[in-house]
């Protein structure tokens, strides 16, 4: 499980916003300066400062790619958006953070943006699969997604001696024991718990991402006055069920909405706006919300020609 901190989720959401018009009409939107732009860059630059340093000088990247690569990971918690607009963005500002990177390729694309992610991933897989046979040249190809782990002689031991029978890598090791001492929670009893924790007066709306895909992230955004610092249920989470499926997650509070775009309201109080008809309103009961993604994981999981979301239980 993983937390956004509450400065950068907004600062990432709004370039996304911001971008989108800005690819579209070749400039910003009216009540948008490039000041603002920059204050929004400054806090993502901050966020991921150290891990820029150390991939332009501990590995073979350059500082643009270290800067495009970070941002890329940062940029993608958000669903729904074009991460290349916003790395372009930022990557404009005059005098900003990544100035220094931008001068290099003298205002980067979106285009371009991509062009480059596409051939540092491919370093980076490169660098992946090179480590990982260097360590085990006899390591299963066939894993997804694999990521390097250095492990010390003794701790490598120590698994290979906790191996069941048919088990034959350290990866099938680590993820048994990971489940076992595991804590999930249904969406349900979650969002209850979420609720009853920081006060259902605070929160106007919880949404979950519409795009729910095999290994993706459950992306869950609060929308009302409420902080994530010592919550117990957050903090005391792995993952979370639906449907007999298993789901990494993420929560992040935004103090901006309610908002229906690219999600589903899994729980809402806000009353409908003066002027709009009763069925503008966004109040949901948390049980029909939790009910309809419910529904809808399940849905997919019987759609022969979809990609099932989740990982099932065992």
């Amino acid at each position: 499980m993983q937390t956004t901190t509450e400065p950068v989720a907004d600062a990432r959401s709004q370039v996304h916003r911001i971008a989108d018009y800005w690819t579209t009409h070749g400039e910003l939107p009216d009540d948008v300066s490039w000041d603002t732009v920059a204050e929004h860059a400054h806090t993502l630059h901050d966020a991921i400062e150290e891990q820029i340093q150390t991939h332009a000088t501990g590995t073979g990247l350059t500082r643009l790619e270290a800067e495009v690569w970070r941002l890329a990971k940062l940029m993608a918690q958000e669903p729904g958006v074009v991460i290349t607009d916003g790395i372009a963005l930022v990557l404009a500002v005059d005098d900003g953070p990544f100035h220094t990177a931008a001068v290099e390729s003298e205002a980067i694309t979106p285009r371009e943006v991509d062009k480059l992610l596409a051939r540092v991933e491919e370093n980076v897989a490169a660098a992946q699969r090179l480590a990982m046979l260097a360590a085990d040249p006899e390591f299963e190809a066939e894993i997804e997604n694999p990521e390097v782990v250095v492990l010390d002689r003794w701790t490598r031991q120590r698994l290979e001696d906790l191996a069941e029978p048919g088990e034959q890598t350290i990866e099938a090791v680590v993820r048994r024991h990971c489940d076992a001492v595991e804590t999930r929670r249904e969406l349900g009893t979650f969002c209850e718990e979420f609720l009853d924790e920081v006060g259902r007066e605070n929160v106007v709306q919880i949404t979950v991402a519409e795009q729910v895909s095999e290994g993706a992230v459950l992306l869950l955004t609060v929308h009302g006055n409420v902080s994530l610092e010592d919550v117990d249920v957050v903090a005391e989470t792995n993952a979370i069920t639906i449907a007999d499926r298993r789901f990494d997650f993420h929560v992040e509070v935004d103090p901006y909405g309610p908002s229906s775009l690219n999600c589903t309201t899994i729980y809402g109080t806000d009353p409908p706006e003066i002027g709009q008809p009763d069925d503008s309103q966004s109040e949901v009961p948390l049980t029909d919300g939790i009910d309809a993604v419910t529904d809808a994981v399940a849905a997919r999981i019987n759609d022969e020609d979809a990609r099932t979301p989740g990982t099932a239980l065992d």
